[in-house]
């Protein structure tokens, strides 16, 4: 079993939005049950009204409860908890609500007012609690001192007694502290982190993406130009095939010219010309004695029919061999067709299960990454402890001598701020000398790359950081000229 405490919040609705309702939606199919303690209802829309007009009304329960109204106004009521167990355990309903109710007792919480929701969302089941720090019967604001470490040695004895640990940091964590060490949570990442984390896989895989498509685009583009090159070939083939008959064509059409400056000398010229051409003279190539007598009589009219017999035959020529030029272009752009529909469905493929083993690299690198921050941190952590040590009386006597150093501090304050500023030397700071930091392995462009997305991102945050305070400031002077 895993608790963990959220932020605290200053707004019931906004909590109870969440938990009550899917995540980015107005349905509630994720909520599996829900629970009221110290409340006077059940309905949990009225529940969280409640808590607020309680924390909004402290003041009036302090006055009747006859409590000094001392303070200010607690800003940030919500306490949120979670419950959550591992998926092999499948403990009922009843039994989550019985152990929210121990864990909210073991940090003081019992007597205030709580809402309690089982979400069925996840693999691991889990339940939430929406506490409301202000006690209902006094007013006065319930202390939570200590309740991440309450909270997980309860944890611990509850997986002991269950005989199955399940986080075995919690153990050594837990035996550290009984040593006197202090240990934080170092494993837990903060929204900011997880924020920045999701950025750079969205980067990482929109980088993967563009260089993915632009790879597919010059494969295809790439079959594209060997298509266009094949039938750049064929009509250089083509020309070659066809200059023989080309050249007879030509060869035939000078002779013909030659026989027609012949036949204008003398009829009997002309007679033999159109003797031997006759089946040239007609497109249907069926001359008759008419025909031939025709042409024999008139050099002039032969002359004519054989230059139509010329351009009939190249234009014959030239559509059969613009017809072999089409067949074998169409074969060419036909294959390219069944192989781009190919290439485009294993692109499919891969684009839906892209680069696993560039995946397989980048954890690898993230992962000897994070173990040289880690050897890093814990390097600074031994460091700081060993400089503790060396400090005469450790915390202990620090605090000791901040006590005896008050009424001096007291003094000081009394006189003037120049005889002050004489009196005090130099500052300086005993700090623990943490040495240089262990040297991560060199890192590739991938890394660099997310190195600078990690700086991007800070400098994002920054940057609407110092615009919201600018929109405050305006906010606030544009009030103040109304």
């Amino acid at each position: 079993m895993t608790p963990k405490v959220a932020k605290r919040g200053g707004s019931f609705k906004g909590a109870a939005a969440y938990y009550l309702h899917d995540k980015g939606a107005d349905t509630n199919d994720r909520v599996a049950f829900c629970v009221t303690r110290n409340l006077p209802v059940e309905e949990p829309e009225l529940a969280w009204r409640w808590m607020a007009f309680t924390a909004k009304h402290a003041g009036i329960l302090k006055h009747d409860a006859g409590v000094a109204k001392s303070g200010t106004r607690m800003r940030k009521p919500v306490y949120t908890l979670s419950l959550s167990w591992h998926p092999e355990d499948n403990p009922a309903p009843d039994f989550m609500v019985r152990m929210m109710d121990t864990a909210l007792a073991k940090i003081g919480l019992s007597n205030c007012q709580t809402l309690l929701v089982a979400h069925n969302d996840t693999e691991h089941p889990h339940i939430h609690a929406i506490v409301n720090l202000v006690d209902p019967d006094t007013g006065k604001i319930v202390k939570t001192g200590r309740d991440y470490e309450k909270l997980s040695r309860w944890a611990l004895g509850y997986e002991r007694e269950q005989g199955t640990i399940r986080c075995q940091q919690r153990v050594e964590n837990m035996e550290r502290r009984d040593r006197g060490e202090w240990v934080r949570d170092t494993t837990s990442l903060t929204r900011q982190d997880i924020e920045q984390a999701r950025l750079i896989e969205r980067e990482i895989l929109r980088a993967r993406r563009e260089t993915l498509w632009e790879r597919q685009v010059a494969e295809r583009d790439a079959l594209k130009a060997q298509a266009e090159e094949q039938a750049q070939a064929i009509r250089a083939e083509l020309k070659e095939r066809y200059r023989p008959e080309w050249a007879a064509l030509f060869k035939k059409q000078r002779q013909d010219a030659r026989d027609v400056a012949n036949a204008k000398r003398s009829v009997l010229a002309a007679m033999r010309v159109a003797i031997k051409e006759r089946r040239r003279l007609t497109p249907d190539g069926r001359a008759g004695i008419g025909t031939i007598l025709a042409y024999g009589i008139s050099a002039r009219a032969l002359g004519d029919a054989l230059k139509e017999a010329g351009e009939r035959e190249s234009a014959a020529l030239r559509q059969k061999m613009a017809d072999d030029r089409r067949r074998m272009v169409k074969e060419v752009w036909d294959g390219f067709g069944r192989d781009l529909q190919a290439l485009r469905e294993s692109q499919a493929r891969e684009r839906k299960a892209p680069l696993s083993r560039e995946e397989a690299e980048d954890n690898r690198q993230r992962a000897a990454l994070e173990a040289a921050l880690e050897k890093r941190r814990a390097r600074h952590a031994e460091e700081a402890r060993e400089a503790d040590k060396e400090r005469p009386g450790g915390q202990a006597a620090g605090r000791e001598a901040k006590r005896e150093a008050a009424p001096h501090r007291q003094e000081q304050a009394r006189q003037p701020e120049q005889s002050r500023q004489q009196k005090r030397g130099p500052v300086r700071l005993n700090l623990p000398k943490l040495g240089d930091p262990t040297e991560p392995p060199p890192l590739d462009e991938k890394t660099r790359r997310r190195e600078e997305l990690k700086a991007e991102f800070r400098r994002q945050a920054e940057e609407i950081a110092r615009r919201r305070k600018e929109r405050g400031r305006k906010d606030r002077d544009r009030d103040r000229e109304r």
